[in-house]
């Protein structure tokens, strides 16, 4: 079980974009071949397909904070040094759980709503439920690794490293 989860916590962003991307390219594949070959556009695919975009997009902000490449202005962190610049970066990542933790809990009150509407996609009939339900579920994951981040921060400082080391994946 403890391994499972270890491969979950490794992998799991880069296989639901993988998921993601790849439907997305079969669904726009399928689109092309009824479009062209058979003269019969279907009405759903570039609607699914931007649902899976947008979904892809929230999972890759965790995906973005697990591997450190994050977009970020670094001209402030360049002042510090040794375990000040260690430091600094627990505060910025403290303040981005913050950020990350206030639009989650927040984003329950959009779900909510969306799902007492009963909306439904207008040509896949998808509940946008599930299309709103990627807010939440992305920036739960990114508290998560954010999380992880100041861990590995704070342990770096534990050992008086003056430079968080990335993980090799």
């Amino acid at each position: 079980m403890k391994k499972v989860l270890g491969i979950l916590d490794r992998h799991l962003e880069e296989w639901l974009l993988l998921l993601f991307l790849g439907l997305i390219a079969c669904i726009m594949l399928l689109q092309v071949v009824m479009r062209y070959a058979f003269s019969s556009a279907l009405s759903w695919p570039e609607e699914v397909c931007r649902y899976l975009y947008i979904w892809s997009c929230f999972v890759g902000i965790s995906y973005c904070i697990r591997q450190q490449s994050e977009l970020k202005i670094d001209a402030l962190e360049r002042v510090f040094r040794g375990k000040g610049k260690i430091l600094f970066q627990v505060f910025l990542q403290i303040i981005c759980i913050a950020l990350y933790a206030y639009m989650f809990f927040t984003s329950f009150g959009v779900l909510e709503h969306i799902y007492k509407t009963n909306q439904l996609s207008s040509a896949a009939r998808i509940p946008m439920y599930l299309v709103y339900f990627s807010i939440p579920f992305s920036l739960g994951l990114a508290v998560i690794r954010s999380i992880q981040r100041v861990i590995k921060v704070l342990y770096s400082f534990k050992e008086g490293s003056p430079e968080v080391k990335e993980e090799k994946v």
